[in-house]
């Protein structure tokens, strides 16, 4: 396991940015939603770490019919930041998403930007 910072500012973000660009898988067409969601629509379907204080984990397992497979462990936090206790290596089998981010730096990066 690898450790990741991210700005808690950001979180919305990065699993915004995630969930677009996990593809649907097996069932996942049947109720797939082909657009980009925007961080408001994540913010008012998902119980994440913005909306409830005590959830501090973040975990999406499928959304929209796309195999997202984000998982991340809380470790803890300092001012403006979190930090994650994430697996290593991203397996394309697992976590579609992994076709656009092929690092969790990638996705940190772009999540950055």
């Amino acid at each position: 396991m690898i450790i990741i910072e991210v700005k808690k500012c950001q979180l919305a973000s990065l699993v915004t940015k995630v969930i677009n660009a996990s593809k649907p898988v097996g069932a996942g067409f049947i109720h797939y939603v082909n657009k980009n969601y925007t961080e408001d629509e994540i913010k008012g379907v998902l119980r994440l770490p913005w909306e409830n204080p005590s959830v501090k984990d973040i975990h999406v397992d499928y959304f929209g019919g796309r195999m997202v497979k984000l998982n991340m462990w809380y470790k803890k936090e300092d001012e403006d930041k979190n930090y994650y206790e994430v697996r290593p290596d991203l397996d394309i089998e697992y976590q579609s998403w992994c076709s656009k981010y092929k690092t969790w730096e990638d996705l940190l990066i772009d999540v950055s930007l």
